[in-house]
């Protein structure tokens, strides 16, 4: 199940695009008519998909793409347009498909499946993630990567390797390492940490955030409001408040 995103001005196409990726296999995670606001959407919850209209108000689909595209590389984009004029310029920021209105549902099947060949062939891609620290490259594997936490003027990656955790530490900036995250494992919770879902072990609120305690590890990390939403996204949970109850704990 991939997350999508679709931006569309034209609302009635918009929700019959929702409805019918939805019908096949897809989670669309915001809906959006507007082209500044769609960029924001993006950078908050980091879809796998873009479905997006050219001729957008306040932001070209282009000009949202481009700046996509240099800050999530991993993202595969999908014009939906009824200009053809601008399908080089599309494909120069590596669309994965360009569709021109009108267009059927067989053709749309065949966007389906390109999506399928790009994402499969960017995960094979991002098993490792490289981490420059002060005297070598280390390669770390995705599935170990515990959490990342911006602290002490640097960056620790915190990977769990051999039944224990160790830290590296770089001098990359959090920012900059979140381009490079598969975001189908890891989501922001706070300004200063990332975490790998598979390691959440427990949610608790802790007077105006939250506590997420850890597999295999004792330390702890927070989880502020601002990044409540996308981790309910996340783990599918709806929660109208958007708040986990005084009494209540999330468990995974």
């Amino acid at each position: 199940m991939y997350r999508a995103m679709v931006a569309e001005d034209d609302k009635d196409l918009r929700l019959s695009i929702c409805e019918f990726i939805e019908s096949n296999g897809y989670r669309v995670i915001a809906q959006i008519g507007d082209g500044k606001e769609a960029f924001r959407q993006i950078q908050r919850n980091k879809p796998e998909v873009l479905f997006i209209d050219i001729d957008l108000p306040n932001m070209s689909g282009i000009e949202v793409a481009k700046k996509a595209h240099a800050q999530f590389p991993h993202l595969a984009i999908v014009f939906i347009t009824g200009y053809r004029e601008y399908a080089y310029e599309a494909f120069q920021i590596d669309a994965v498909d360009y569709l021109i209105k009108p267009f059927n549902y067989e053709r749309f099947y065949d966007c389906f499946r390109k999506i399928d060949l790009y994402l499969n062939k960017e995960k094979e891609r991002m098993q490792f993630l490289a981490i420059q620290n002060r005297k070598s490259l280390e390669l770390v594997n995705y599935e170990n990567i515990m959490y990342i936490a911006s602290e002490n003027k640097c960056t620790s990656v915190y990977v769990f390797e051999e039944k224990k955790v160790k830290v590296i530490r770089t001098s990359e900036t959090l920012k900059e390492m979140e381009a490079r995250l598969d975001h189908d494992i890891f989501v922001r919770t706070h300004r200063s940490y990332i975490v790998n879902i598979k390691y959440i072990k427990r949610i608790d609120p802790s007077g105006q955030s939250y506590i997420i305690y850890l597999n295999h590890t004792s330390s702890f990390i927070y989880l502020s409001k601002t990044y409540l939403p996308s981790l309910y996204t996340y783990l599918c949970i709806k929660n109208k408040n958007n708040k986990i109850g005084s009494r209540a704990k999330a468990t995974f």
